[in-house]
């Protein structure tokens, strides 16, 4: 896309993942009536929507849905509507149109819109798990996951983050069911014969991707006025201990964005272990996954992101999935914020941010460097599944980019900027040209503002200025500094930052005292590996050394020996052996420990290892919870390992039940990559076998003239290429294509580039053709040229030795294709040679030179002596370089080597015949004249 396109795309709030028309008709406000059925696994019940018409005239709106089952009719107002559904979308579902009555087409008319219907464990935003899937076994348990596009499976709605509604809810459950959601509980829960009724309420405008439900046997514990915490009685206290920090989080995000906690409550449900995420920041009630219950609040910081949702994403959302580092990049920066300012050290930021950085560098890899989905801003095709986009990116290169901007303005300006953004888009989208836009006049007025301040001649001004006269700084600073951003500002390259794939190039340090210490221990570990001898750690090194030291700090520690494994030029378990890696544990205990963080990088050292003794826990791991952040790199490492492949695919297979339908959806991809890329390497390397067979046994003579001149030994020639007829002009060399990278799209099938496109295949010039190469006899008359054998031909033309490619559907060629070399007249690549008594060499691609070797000559042939033919010259063969020196025994076949120095074999070639004739002989010297028929 072009810079004028990125420009325009920077403001675009076109939603390319939803099928609704919020530009003609748009929701804003939602009714839900739900009955939830355990035992059938069904909710029944309906959606109403006040529906807003926005442009003058329009004739219908349009909703998304997915495997919703539409009961009876739908209404308009109360009365019976008309409606149509579309065929359905792979990915985007079904389009609900409901025509608008003529009477209501009228901009700025309001309606409602009513859908009776039920869902089932179709619905990809719901899990359904079995009592056994519980803590307490007890009882089944329903929660759902909406975000990017799933909340259409709930209900009829229009899924797009640019659509912001209140919504209510009335929801009925079995009597022991407590049911939680995204807003304030209305009233208490009334009882209606067995079951009970939950009324909710959110009054603040909300995606319906942050549409949540909870139902299961739930209690709570009170962190402060309006924190609470949720879980199954069996873990309600664990979690209590784990998330008492909450309050203190959400004072701090106030204080950094300036700007009150507008949702009232700030709940956390704990929910059981298939949840895919390590939070989801629902308003009201943030779901956390359980792996974040490691005993010593080491992993709260979760929280501390999900509570900074609060302000960045549910208040300040971005307008579509292309902008969704402004949701996530804003709240990893907030995060680390909030986290230093509660432990009161700005390093625990900054050690944040390497692990991060980290986190960012194994996406890039997993993707590719040139993966759109690297990008900081997204362009998502119609129909692309944002779920296929989903990595470390948007947070980690958002974050970055924000860091990098807080450091051209300066914090204490930044921080002015930051109050500003949330107060202009609170309850609002943005998009990322809007951010560019405010970041930019935000400081622009900043500026003005202050250099007025400081030019209008009040009192204050005048003692402030007498007193600072001597400083030039202390006179003016605040209106230097903020002009001193604004040129800043004026040299940053914005296409760049938000459009250029791969890392970043501008990014802050991440220097800190935290992550020596980890990286320090971890070099004498290095260090002993290369020696290893006995069974003690390195010298100065016990168990203790980690006594202290936080989660992240261990992580840089296993992090900083993944690294050297992956830099080494040898294999992984060549570096660090499963006997090495049982030492490190028997010392540190990384193998017992209960902390999912430190269970995740211990257990990818091994696996890249290749220790087998640490299969078995990583099975334990992945299938005792579902949190993708674990469970997909892990399988994916065992399934690449040469310990696991099989056990990997068995596994899932086995257990995949137990993963939420997202969860489940990408582990699967995952494999099915892994696989189809396995494939893809046998079939190359299968063919690059079969090309260097083949190769091997085509090898024949470059040079279109050759005279063999009999050398002073019997057993060796040299053969002296000759100078083309001056007349003919060479064609420029065939250059062979070779075969393109294929294009990954995000974490979705990769799909390889066609042929010939100018990013990724070679391209020949042929604006200026190859002259014909004039050649000197070489010096030692005992090298001997062996022609090289030539470069596939295209298909559909004989070759000396045609190579098979067979190459499946989707996947890239490896075989290399040659570009047909142009002539004046189009030439047959691969002729059949005529009959005559010489037999014909078949020109080859751009020979190189290859070692000579002593070849004894074969038995002369006798040849009746002729005169020289005269024959019309031809367009030689091209060789781009010189011919090579090469070996007799290498020639192909069709060559016959002439007796003596006087006797002259002749070649030439033709796609349909070689004519040759014979007349005269003059003097001693002989020699023969070529010509190639052309089709």
């Amino acid at each position: 896309m072009a810079d004028s396109d990125d420009s325009k795309h920077l403001y675009s709030t076109i939603d390319r993942s939803s099928l609704s028309n919020p530009n003609e008709a748009v929701s804003t406000n939602i009714k839900l009536e739900w009955d939830i059925d355990f035992d059938k696994q069904t909710i029944t019940g309906s959606v109403e929507h006040i529906v807003k018409v926005v442009t003058n005239g329009a004739t219908h709106v349009d909703f998304d849905s997915a495997k919703i089952n539409i009961t009876g009719d739908v209404l308009v107002n109360g009365e019976k509507g008309t409606f149509s559904a579309a065929p359905a979308h792979e990915v985007l579902g079904t389009k609900l149109s409901v025509d608008i009555p003529a009477n209501l087409r009228t901009e700025g008319t309001h309606f409602t819109v009513r859908f009776n219907y039920f869902i089932n464990t179709d619905a990809s935003a719901m899990q359904w798990l079995p009592a056994s899937a519980t803590k307490g076994l007890k009882y089944p348990y329903l929660f759902t996951q909406s975000q990017a596009i799933h909340a259409r499976s709930l209900m009829p709605c229009q899924d797009s983050p640019g659509i912001k509604t209140e919504y209510t809810a009335r929801v009925t459950a079995p009597k022991w069911c407590t049911v939680l959601m995204s807003a304030l509980a209305d009233t208490d829960k009334v009882t209606e014969g067995e079951k009970n009724v939950f009324v909710w309420k959110q009054p603040n405008p909300t995606p319906a991707y942050l549409v949540a439900l909870a139902a299961g046997n739930l209690e709570s514990r009170e962190i402060s006025h309006r924190v609470r915490v949720w879980a199954e009685p069996e873990v309600v206290e664990s979690a209590l201990f784990e998330f008492s920090e909450t309050e203190d989080f959400v004072q701090a995000a106030e204080e950094l964005t300036g700007c009150p906690y507008q949702w009232q409550r700030y709940d956390i449900l704990c929910l059981p272990p298939s949840f895919p995420y390590g939070g989801m920041e629902n308003p009201c009630l943030t779901f956390a996954t359980p792996t974040l219950l490691a005993g010593d609040k080491s992993l709260a910081d979760v929280i501390a992101h999900e509570i900074a949702h609060s302000w960045t994403g549910n208040l300040v959302t971005n307008h579509t999935w292309d902008h969704f580092w402004l949701n996530e990049g804003w709240t990893v920066w907030l995060e680390r914020k909030i986290t230093a300012k509660v432990r009161k050290n700005e390093e625990f930021g900054r050690l944040s941010s390497q692990v991060g950085w980290k986190h960012l560098q194994d996406d890039v890899k997993l993707l590719g460097e040139t993966n759109p989905f690297t990008a900081l801003t997204w362009k998502l095709a119609f129909g692309e599944d944002p779920d296929n986009a989903y990595s470390g990116v948007p947070y980690e290169k958002g974050a970055n980019l924000l860091m990098y901007l807080e450091e051209v303005v300066g914090t204490e300006l930044f921080s002015q900027f930051v109050f500003s953004y949330i107060d202009t888009f609170k309850f609002n989208t943005v998009t990322t040209g809007a951010f560019r836009d405010h970041f930019v006049s935000f400081f622009d007025k900043l500026a003005a503002a202050e250099a007025e301040t400081n030019t209008t001649p009040t009192k204050s001004n005048k003692k402030k200025k007498n007193k600072n006269k001597n400083n030039k700084d202390k006179e003016d600073g605040p209106s230097a500094a903020a002009a001193n951003a604004v040129q800043a500002i004026k040299g940053l390259d914005w296409n760049s930052l938000f459009y250029s794939t791969g890392l970043p190039t501008d990014v802050t340090s991440f220097s800190n005292s935290l992550s020596k210490a980890a990286e320090d221990l971890a070099r004498k570990w290095i260090a002993l590996s290369a020696t290893y001898k006995t069974d003690a750690p390195p010298a100065g090194c016990s168990a203790t050394d980690l006594e202290g030291w936080s989660t992240m700090q261990k992580n840089v520690f296993l992090e900083t020996l993944q690294n050297y494994t992956k830099k080494s030029l040898s294999h992984p378990s060549d570096v660090f052996t499963a006997a090495f890696l049982e030492l490190m544990d028997r010392t540190y205990s990384f193998g017992a420990s209960k902390n999912a963080e430190i269970m995740l990088r211990w257990q990818t050292l091994c696996l890249e290892s290749e220790a087998e003794w640490i299969v078995d826990p990583v099975v334990d791991f992945i299938t005792s919870q579902g949190r993708m952040k674990f469970a997909r790199p892990l399988y994916r490492l065992l399934r690449a390992s040469t310990i696991g492949k099989q056990i990997a695919i068995d596994t899932f297979e086995a257990k995949k039940d137990i993963y939420h339908p997202i969860a489940r959806k990408m582990i699967a991809a995952d494999l099915r990559r892994a696989a189809e890329a396995e494939e893809k390497e046998a079939i190359e390397s299968q063919l690059e076998a079969e090309a260097e067979l083949s190769s091997s046994a085509a090898k024949v003579d470059t040079t279109p003239m050759v005279t063999t001149v009999e050398t002073e030994s019997d057993d060796e020639a040299e053969i002296v290429p000759q100078k083309a007829p001056e007349e003919v002009v060479a064609a420029p060399a065939a250059v062979a294509v070779g075969t393109p990278e294929a294009t990954s799209k995000g974490l979705s099938d990769q799909t390889p580039a066609p042929m010939g496109s100018p990013d990724r295949s070679i391209t020949p010039d042929f604006s200026t053709p190859a002259a014909t190469p004039t050649v000197t006899p070489a010096a030692t008359p005992a090298k001997i040229a062996t022609p090289v054998a030539p470069a596939p031909t295209p298909a559909k033309e004989p070759t000396p030795a045609p190579t098979p490619v067979a190459t499946p559907a989707k996947e890239p060629t490896p075989q290399a294709t040659p570009v047909a070399t142009p002539a004046a007249k189009e030439a047959t690549p691969a002729p059949t040679p005529a009959a005559t008594p010489a037999k014909v060499a078949t020109p080859a691609a751009t020979p190189v030179a290859t070692p000579a070797a002593k070849v004894p000559t074969p038995a002369p042939t006798p040849v009746k002596e002729a005169t020289p033919a005269k024959v019309a010259p031809a367009a030689a063969p091209v060789a781009a370089a010189p011919a090579p020196v090469a070996k007799k025994e290498d020639a192909a076949p069709q060559r016959r080597p002439v007796a003596t120095s006087h006797e002259v074999s002749t070649f030439s070639w033709s796609g349909v015949s070689i004519f040759v004739a014979l007349a005269g002989a003059v003097g001693f010297g002989a020699f023969f004249f070529s010509r190639r028929f052309r089709r």
